[in-house]
């Protein structure tokens, strides 16, 4: 008797897991014998709403931006976690998104609240549900809406891999400049061409919150710009994959021209060896008797830059960068491995970089706008 009841709980159990590859769930043997369990394995005290730092502590350790939908026991509650979700819609909080396996395709509905945390891929630091877009790569976790008749998550995160991490900075000539209504929280937009590639340009979205400002005046509003105005510098949040800028500081010049240099703050980008896809800069020649080395790079955006490395001047020193809220800071020169896992910078001769074609680099120091150069103060690769 007690082998037949073992048999008929394996052809269970195997039916589940079925079903559940199928609908593309990540669920182990264990958690499928749960479903046709009346007791519990373990005695959970708290309620399914207080569920959710457990939850998100586990969530920590199955963040992928790989195709990935797990549903497990938490307590009282589902805890669901979802990776390399393409983000369809969002309407007031709400997300829709599909996850697809193969040519499966998984629809989910994400619920956020005012408890619900955005993180940005690059720097890891905090955003809002609002900065999401259309077309993003996300991961998330939360708790499942059993109420729903469709898959509905509560999110209590969220990781948006399409987020270029703070510090963005961009210039240049301004053209299609928009000004809207404000009923969508927004004033406008223009774009600004991007260095060294031809016809291709950044939206730089503006705000109510927006600081604008002249060269020879504050408190200015996108209406007082025009075609043809030369940004000194555009700062703010921007989205790697619809080349667009949330900015939060604008700083512009009526007087058309073009010789500024605006200061970048760990721009994001990719070692371009090559310089695939780019026009081939030719304003600058390396000066070897100071043993200027130089990296060509590939911001997240698509801008085409040359950064000069001059160690000599680099090493063991620091740098002022001006904040007007928070006030000067110094920050460190040189040249750095950033590694992940342990968390830290590590300085590392140029030539011990090991760099290869892709690797994510940081670039800080001041870029002639026209010519894409940048003269770094630091310049750091990722080590995962």
């Amino acid at each position: 008797m007690l082998i037949k009841k073992l048999n008929k709980m394996k052809k269970i159990i195997f039916a589940v897991a079925f079903l559940v590859v199928i609908a593309g769930v990540s669920v182990s043997e264990a958690q499928a014998v749960w479903f046709f369990k009346k007791k519990a394995e373990t005695k959970v005290e708290t309620s399914t709403s207080s569920n959710s730092a457990a939850i998100g502590k586990f969530a920590i350790k199955g963040e992928s931006s790989e195709p990935k939908l797990t549903i497990m026991k938490k307590g009282e509650a589902l805890a669901v976690i979802v990776g390399g979700a393409m983000v369809k819609t969002n309407t007031d909080g709400i997300l829709t998104v599909d996850v697809k396996f193969g040519t499966t395709i998984v629809a989910l509905t994400v619920k956020t609240t005012a408890e619900t945390k955005v993180f940005r891929h690059y720097d890891g630091k905090g955003s809002i549900v609002a900065n999401i877009s259309v077309g993003d790569l996300v991961s998330f976790n939360g708790t499942l809406d059993t109420t729903a008749t469709s898959l509905t998550v509560t999110a209590d995160k969220i990781k948006d891999y399409s987020m270029q991490g703070a510090g963005a900075n961009y210039g240049g000539v301004v053209s299609n400049l928009t000004i809207t209504s404000e009923t969508d929280g927004k004033v406008g937009s223009f774009k600004l061409p991007l260095a060294n590639q031809t016809n291709k340009f950044i939206t730089v979205f503006v705000s109510a919150t927006t600081k604008i400002a002249s060269t020879t005046a504050k408190d200015l509003k996108l209406s007082d710009m025009k075609n043809g105005d030369f940004v000194i510098s555009a700062r703010g949040i921007a989205n790697t994959k619809n080349g667009e800028l949330r900015a939060s500081e604008i700083k512009f010049s009526t007087t058309g021209k073009v010789t500024q240099e605006r200061m970048i703050y760990n721009q994001l980008a990719k070692y371009d060896s090559s310089q695939t896809g780019c026009k081939v800069i030719q304003s600058l020649s390396v000066d070897e008797k100071q043993a200027v080395k130089v990296a060509f790079v590939k911001t997240t955006a698509g801008e085409c830059l040359m950064v000069r490395i001059n160690e000599s001047m680099m090493k063991d020193g620091k740098f002022t960068m001006k904040n007007k809220k928070k006030g000067d800071y110094d920050a460190d020169m040189g040249v750095f491995k950033w590694m992940a896992k342990e968390k830290k910078s590590v300085p590392t001769p140029f030539n011990e970089l090991g760099l290869v074609d892709g690797d994510t680099v940081w670039v800080t120091g001041m870029n002639a706008i026209n010519s894409g150069v940048v003269s770094a103060y630091r310049f750091e690769k990722q080590v995962r």
